[in-house]
């Protein structure tokens, strides 16, 4: 039997367990096991029905898994964890809900979240551990780094770059101009309902319509 890990038991690691839980119905015909996995020792040890696991008997071997996924928002975070289950020689698995659209000709990196109502659309590239949370929209000819996340709504415009490490606000809109590619620098946080038109400095933080640096 197949045996699924999803790394966080927050509401986001629970919001996850949901949606893997259908995709891998479908997949595996009920024939796997999903548990959650967390650093430290659990408390409690069963969380509304899933087993729950240190993270550290899994990369010692101790509790054997198939695959993992990590539903946790901090992206540096999901990167220090990414590689230590790598380096012992665990592989990641997407989780694409069954109610969200990937186009076929979007490349989609590994260990991706794509959440309920989703959409990427063709000719994008997302890159390695991905959250795209609820009602999310990469369009055309985007490019997202690795381990950037997307809160709820956020709706990305064609041909915009979003580099490593960014993090998106819920509700926040980017949007190129017809002679200016938009770019999304490593690690810049752009707020909850931004509008954003002009590329984000690397590490800076955004807010407002139209966005302007803080920070």
């Amino acid at each position: 039997m197949e045996r699924f890990a999803i790394i966080g038991a927050g509401g986001f690691g629970r919001e996850v367990m949901c949606y893997a839980e259908s995709m891998l119905s479908g997949q595996y015909e009920g024939n796997f096991e999903t548990i959650f996995a967390l650093e430290g020792r659990p408390d409690p040890s069963v969380l509304h029905g899933y087993k729950v696991v240190d993270l550290q008997d899994i990369i010692s071997g101790k509790a054997d898994i198939s695959a993992f996924s990590i539903a946790i928002a901090d992206g540096v975070a999901r990167e220090r964890i990414a590689g230590v289950l790598e380096e012992s020689g665990i592989k990641p698995f997407s989780v694409i809900s069954t109610t969200s659209l990937v186009f076929e000709r979007a490349s989609l990196g590994r260990g991706a979240i794509v959440s309920p109502y989703s959409i990427v659309s063709p000719d994008t590239r997302i890159g390695e551990y991905v959250h795209l949370n609820y009602h999310s929209y990469v369009a055309h000819d985007c490019v997202i780094g690795n381990y950037v996340t997307f809160a709820p709504g956020v709706k990305c415009n064609g041909g915009v770059v979003v580099e490593d490490h960014a993090y998106i606000g819920t509700g926040a809109m980017i949007k190129n101009s017809a002679s200016v590619a938009i770019t999304i620098g490593k690690g810049a946080t752009v707020g909850m309902g931004a509008v954003v038109t002009k590329s984000v400095p690397a590490g800076s933080v955004v807010i407002g319509n139209p966005a302007r640096v803080i920070r």
